[in-house]
């Protein structure tokens, strides 16, 4: 499979100029697709940074005119509203282009992770906006053929019989809270095991989790 980021601009984005006025970065969530006499999606927006209260604020604000409904549970906005036909995130609507990630929007720009097994779909998607009357401009800013870790438990699936019960053991006891109520030392007794072992176990674990958990939230 071929992944590739985008950094995309569209003069009608609320998110995109609010973003860029606050210190914030938000990550979109497709949530469903209904119909009531048209197309409508619902999502959730997760704000983060210093200004997240201003910005769902003057978010719900500017956009609840077209909103169907809209609930914030702390700094996660629940909404739902048409699909218009002039939306600018239908320039990835292709039947063998899927977004990977969330779509990430931060200072002034939305980031876009897509994926296709046909490369030259995600090259020509620069293109895209322009031959459909469209405002937004789109950046390539990498590509590369990987195989995507997109869920947890896929990766899970990678760890070896003794990374994954070291793993579960470090959690179960409480390794990894704030603050911890188990250290290596004591883990390594328990599980009858050196400390330096315990520790290349959780090390390797870890470096097999961490990315997808990367790829789940959008870090990038």
């Amino acid at each position: 499979m071929w992944v590739a980021r985008f950094k995309v601009w569209h003069p009608g984005s609320g998110g995109i100029e609010l973003s860029r006025k606050y210190s914030v970065q938000v990550r979109i969530y497709l949530l469903n697709v209904f119909f009531e006499r048209r197309l409508g999606v619902a999502k959730v927006i997760c704000v983060t940074g210093r200004d997240w209260k201003k910005f769902i604020a003057e978010w719900l604000r500017i956009e609840k005119h077209r909103m169907h409904f809209s609930r914030v549970e702390g700094n996660l906005l629940f909404y739902s509203y048409p699909q218009p036909k002039d939306n600018y995130a239908s320039i990835a609507l292709r039947k063998d282009v899927f977004f990977l990630r969330p779509i990430l929007i931060r200072g002034g720009f939305e980031y876009w992770t897509l994926a296709s097994f046909e490369r030259d779909r995600l090259v020509e998607m620069p293109s895209i906006p322009k031959k459909i009357g469209s405002r937004a401009q789109m950046k390539l800013l990498s590509i590369r053929q990987q195989q995507p870790n997109l869920f947890m438990s896929a990766a899970a699936g990678m760890l070896s019989p003794n990374q994954l019960e070291a793993f579960e053991a470090a959690v179960e006891t409480g390794y990894y809270e704030y603050p911890r109520r188990t250290d290596l030392e004591t883990l390594a007794k328990r599980m009858h095991i050196s400390k330096s072992t315990l520790r290349e176990h959780l090390r390797r674990a870890e470096a097999k989790l961490m990315p997808a958990a990367a790829n789940q939230i959008s870090l990038r």
